[in-house]
């Protein structure tokens, strides 16, 4: 039976967001880190801390205590916090079936580094052994820089949003990258001057 979690994040505007996982390392790393896997609400929303977390048996128990959780005002949202150990009085009835173990003192970064799975005897799903590196060779995420420099040579060029063009080359080889440019700017001249630049910039 797999072990999940309802979690509730404060977010840097004291907002509060819920949801629920198997994977809370993976998860909180996603939200924090506003991956593209992370929830649009955490992604505008920066999150500041965990408030609470909860261990259940099954994803139907959790799913009903993060709709339920969801639907409390926010005075009720602060009682559970304060009160974990209150879930099924606060919510009510319908999570009194499930079996909700409040999780006392976590954290994020128990949560993120997996010390919170490991308390609980559970393998973390997201245990590393071993290193993958980027198909260019950098252990870091040169994606970003080149994404950047791209926009700086379109903005310098006139040649308006290419964020798409660019998603379209990452994780494309050398050839791929540049026969897509060629298709797109119309030519192999304009398209070498700009990865020129690109690579200038």
């Amino acid at each position: 039976m797999a072990l999940y979690y309802v979690y509730m994040l404060r977010c840097e505007d004291d907002s509060l967001y819920t949801g629920i996982t198997s994977d809370i390392s993976r998860r909180m790393r996603e939200h924090c880190g506003k991956t593209a896997a992370c929830a649009k609400y955490t992604r505008s929303h920066p999150v500041k801390e965990l408030s609470a977390l909860w261990t259940t048996d099954d994803r139907s128990s959790a799913s009903r205590a993060e709709v339920l959780i969801k639907k409390l005002d926010r005075g009720r949202k602060c009682l559970l916090i304060n009160q974990p150990h209150r879930i099924a009085d606060i919510l009510g009835i319908a999570v009194k079936e499930g079996n909700y173990t409040p999780v006392p003192d976590a954290n994020l970064a128990q949560c993120i580094d997996g010390s919170i799975d490991k308390r609980l005897g559970k393998e973390p799903a997201t245990m590393n052994h071993s290193v993958i590196f980027d198909m260019d060779g950098v252990i870091f995420d040169t994606e970003n820089i080149f994404l950047n420099s791209w926009r700086t040579v379109a903005k310098r060029n006139d040649l308006g949003d290419i964020d798409e063009l660019i998603f379209r080359c990452i994780g494309t080889n050398e050839t791929q990258t540049r026969d897509i440019l060629i298709d797109h700017f119309g030519g192999a001249g304009v398209t070498d001057r700009l990865r020129t630049e690109v690579a200038d910039e």
